[in-house]
């Protein structure tokens, strides 16, 4: 009976194959652990901020580090004459500013009198638009228009008007006519005829009297006949002149209104007229006061803006270092990615081929078992 050598050599074969396979396998990590740690350090070194000292006309940078090359601290220093002349900018500037206080101060006056012109323009400014006449100019209205509607007749009675007008003559005749028939008796009885009296008729209905008297009452019979006449003209032409003269009161009544509410509106726009420019007269000398103000503080921002110039002459060498560190830092940084980006394909490679390693030592393991074991056993079979 031949002894099978395969189940003995063989496992132990195969566990030797692996065990060897796992060491490369953990080699390999090692290895590209220890390359990646090193490549990363390269990495943050090239991307480190490293600014330059530089001195120029102006002034001096410089930069302080601690024993592991940290950055602890950065300055500069200006130069001497650029440094005594900022001081003395900043020296007057002093005294600059002192003045500006003082005109401030001295504007004061102006700006209390711009107050008051607001608070005068405030007064003459209209509340709104709407205007009202004053009331004593719309009483004379009114009082005119009540006149001529009460001069102006309601009703157009010729008749009665001419009535009217005789009775107002005869009353203005009968002071005059009762002088002259009181003279015609005073001659008749002065005369010894105050008695007498002639020329009745039975027939006729006429009655006696003298010459005298017969001619004052025909004179009156002719005056009230004269007047019956010309009543019915006359009174149409009184009329007339009540109309005329009626609506011309009332006209004269509207007109004054009128007149009134155009004075009222001429005057609210004289207030408003008035009230702007108040107010703008204010605003100009408000502004007058600040121009004094910012013209007297222009010497000292001149001075000031002067020491700052020459102290950002001095501070250029501390910029122009810090901005050549930062330009080294960032191509630094660059190259460090690349670094990194190197390292990563070639990790990737070494493991593809450890793999492959791993592999092709397995496969040689596992096609070896059978010719060692053939061999015993023909051995053994002879």
């Amino acid at each position: 009976m031949a002894f099978n050598w395969e189940s003995l050599i063989g496992p132990a074969i195969q566990g030797a194959g692996t065990l060897f396979a796992a060491n490369q396998a953990s080699n390999t990590q090692q290895n590209i652990a220890n390359q990646t740690a090193a490549t990363a350090q390269q990495a943050a070194e090239a991307a480190a901020f490293r600014p330059v000292g530089i001195t120029s006309r102006f002034g001096t940078s410089g930069f302080q580090y601690d024993p592991s090359g940290r950055l602890t601290g950065a300055g500069y220093q200006v130069a001497p004459d650029i440094a005594a002349q900022r001081e003395a900018l900043l020296g007057m500037s002093g005294g600059a500013l002192s003045q500006a206080a003082q005109a401030q101060q001295a504007t004061q006056p102006a700006q209390q009198a711009a107050q008051s012109l607001f608070g005068l323009g405030g007064q003459f400014l209209p509340t709104s638009t709407a205007t009202q006449a004053s009331p004593e100019a719309m009483a004379y209205a009114q009082r005119l228009q009540q006149l001529g509607g009460q001069v102006t007749p309601s009703s157009y009675d010729t008749s009665a008007a001419a009535q009217q007008y005789m009775q107002q003559q005869q009353a203005l005749l009968a002071p005059g006519q009762e002088q002259q028939l009181a003279g015609i008796r005073n001659q008749l009885q002065q005369t010894g005829r105050g008695g007498l009296a002639t020329g009745a008729t039975m027939a006729g209905g006429l009655g006696a009297t003298n010459p005298e008297m017969a001619a004052y009452y025909n004179s009156l019979a002719q005056q009230n006949a004269a007047l019956g006449a010309n009543a019915n003209a006359i009174a149409r032409q009184q009329q007339q002149q009540d109309i005329t003269f009626g609506t011309g009161l009332m006209g004269q009544g509207v007109q004054a209104q009128q007149s009134a509410e155009e004075l009222a509106r001429q005057q609210m726009l004289s207030n408003l007229s008035t009230g702007a420019g108040l107010f703008g007269t204010g605003i100009n000398l408000m502004n007058a006061g600040y121009g004094s103000q910012t013209a007297a503080l222009s010497p000292y921002t001149s001075y000031l803006g002067g020491a700052t110039t020459l102290e950002g002459l001095g501070q250029q060498p501390l910029t122009t270092g810090t901005a050549l560190g930062s330009s080294t830092a960032a191509a630094g940084a660059q190259q460090g990615q690349l670094l990194n980006t190197g390292q990563s394909q070639a990790n990737l490679a070494l493991q593809n081929k450890a793999a492959g390693n791993a592999a092709a030592l397995q496969g040689a393991v596992a096609g070896a078992v059978d010719p060692i074991t053939a061999l015993i056993n023909s051995l053994y079979q002879k």
